[in-house]
């Protein structure tokens, strides 16, 4: 039950300054002055009561949609948050341009358009090339990351449908991948030679591209309807955009095509499954000699190398031919005369050289002497008997006799070693008769 004012003043527990109370027309407290009104009813066309107003430049406005109540916020970013755009943000400014970074994340699509014909560009796609109704395209004003195409064919349509991207020149257009939806393999274009209504979607990314067009670039007969979309969606799998360019120069050198100096070429390797090179000869071949044909080497042992009977190869072993089932892999040093290559010495050979000789004397006797030991350096060796006995020279260890002995020496009589094979042994001597020398000369 409401009280009325009266009963609330006689209330003994009510202490303080006279209250005052705002009453209807029936004594009954009020929520407000003037007249009530029930939630929800329709407002009378001159309303009696509270009205809000406000301080608007200096002049009480009411409150309208005209005249909003004014508001303000102070905002504290986080520590990883920013209000203002820094010196490298990709948007500039004092507050983050909202429309535009919204512009990103909004798919955009263009109209269907008609393709019947067909553009043949020259070495450079141009845009000024392109034929009438052979491609529609797409301005990509917001730079978004993926386009889609969307191919119809209503009938039938025979032709190349190839995707480019519109370069900052605004009038080159460089071809770029795209991939098929639900597939991952990617491509420039796609070949549609179909006679029944078809519906191909395509997606690439335009990243980087002032537009997208797309070019009927071998028609045919028939007719296709493309439409276009940017979107700012990263699809799962990548599209990776390849650049045709060619290579003019390395590490800031130019280059060029044919055959150049060390310094001016690439390192190249050959491939370990190469096949056999032809080579070609600049000069004219002796007569008997008109072609050189593959080369073919043997590196692995047990493997014949089968004699060449057209004399159109050139055949190399690491192995010497012992027997028709196996062979001898070559090494160096000495080895013996099976394991040896049969050689023969040059026509221009020079001969072997001594630059010290050593001169001896050893007197003659008429029992085993010794005349010169082993010397491995020995490069020939010369023998003057001044005696008038009999010298028995005798190459070896062993001991020597007039019965046993290499070569006799008359007396004031010579002898040179031979220079093939050089022989480095020792010497020893006996004389017919104890008297004279033998003068002895060694090169080394």
């Amino acid at each position: 039950m409401q009280k009325k004012p009266a009963d609330i003043i006689a209330d003994n527990r009510v202490i303080g300054p006279a209250a005052m109370f705002l009453v209807d027309g029936n004594n009954n407290l009020s929520n407000g002055g003037g007249t009530q009104y029930t939630d929800g009813a329709s407002a009378p066309a001159h309303p009696i009561g509270n009205e809000i107003v406000f301080n608007n430049a200096g002049t009480m406005t009411a409150v309208s949609n005209s005249n909003p109540l004014p508001t303000s916020a102070t905002v504290t970013p986080a520590a990883n948050q920013r209000v203002n755009a820094q010196a490298n943000d990709f948007l500039t400014g004092s507050i983050v341009d909202l429309v535009t970074l919204l512009a990103r994340l909004t798919d955009t699509y263009g109209t269907n358009t008609a393709i019947s014909a067909g553009t043949t560009f020259g070495s450079i796609p141009l845009v000024s090339a392109l034929a009438a109704n052979s491609y529609a395209t797409l301005t990509n004003a917001s730079y978004q990351d993926t386009f889609l195409v969307q191919i119809n064919v209503a009938s039938a349509f025979v032709g190349t449908i190839s995707f480019y991207g519109l370069e900052p020149d605004g009038s080159t257009l460089q071809l770029i991948n795209a991939h098929q939806r639900n597939s991952s393999t990617n491509g420039n274009s796609t070949a549609i030679n179909t006679g029944s209504a078809l519906n191909q979607v395509w997606e690439g990314s335009i990243a980087g591209f002032k537009a997208v067009y797309v070019v009927c670039t071998a028609f045919t007969s028939g007719a296709a309807s493309v439409q276009l979309g940017l979107t700012a969606a990263n699809y799962a799998h990548a599209i990776v955009n390849t650049v045709a360019q060619n290579l003019t120069q390395v590490n800031g050198s130019s280059i060029s095509l044919g055959r150049t100096t060390k310094s001016a070429s690439l390192p190249v390797t050959m491939a370990s499954d190469q096949d056999n090179i032809n080579v070609a000869v600049n000069a004219a071949l002796p007569a008997g000699s008109a072609v050189i044909g593959s080369t073919t080497i043997q590196a692995t042992s047990g493997t014949a190398l089968v004699a060449d009977q057209s004399n159109t190869e050139l055949r190399v072993s690491n192995y010497v031919k012992t027997t028709t089932a196996g062979d001898t892999a070559l090494t160096l040093a000495q080895a013996t005369m099976a394991n040896s290559l049969p050689v023969t010495m040059a026509s221009d050979q020079t001969p072997k050289t001594a630059s010290t000789a050593t001169k001896t004397s050893v007197a003659a006797a008429a029992s085993d002497t010794a005349i010169l030991s082993s010397n491995s350096s020995r490069k020939g060796a010369k023998f003057y008997n001044d005696s008038t006995a009999i010298c028995y020279l005798s190459e070896g260890s062993g001991a020597a006799s007039t019965s046993s002995y290499t070569v006799q020496i008359p007396a004031n009589g010579f002898y040179e070693q031979p220079p093939e094979p050089v022989y480095t042994g020792a010497y020893r001597a006996i004389w017919s008769a104890a008297n004279g020398n033998l003068r002895i000369t060694e090169n080394t």
